[in-house]
């Protein structure tokens, strides 16, 4: 009878474990990445209104998420000296 209990313990513990990294999965989304609103409106698979709507959501949702440096320095110390 021990052995019975110890195996309905593994099996929870199994299930448990299997609910538990499904929940924290995030969703698989279709995406596409564009840096330019031009590569955007190049695409075939895309309209026009859709890629201007997400370029002015992107544009104005980078002014609130992007990092912000007082000075030149700050920012190449966290991302390096930019090559030009």
């Amino acid at each position: 009878m021990k052995r019975l209990r110890n195996s309905a313990s593994v099996i929870a513990l199994v299930a448990a474990s299997a609910m538990f990294t499904t929940a924290c999965e995030e969703p698989k989304v279709d995406a596409a990445i564009y840096e330019t609103l031009q590569q955007c409106l190049k695409d075939i698979n895309m309209v026009r209104s859709e890629c201007e709507k997400n370029y002015n959501a992107a544009r104005q949702q980078h002014a609130t998420v992007a990092p912000k440096f007082a000075s030149k320095q700050e920012c190449e110390t966290e991302f390096g000296a930019a090559a030009l």
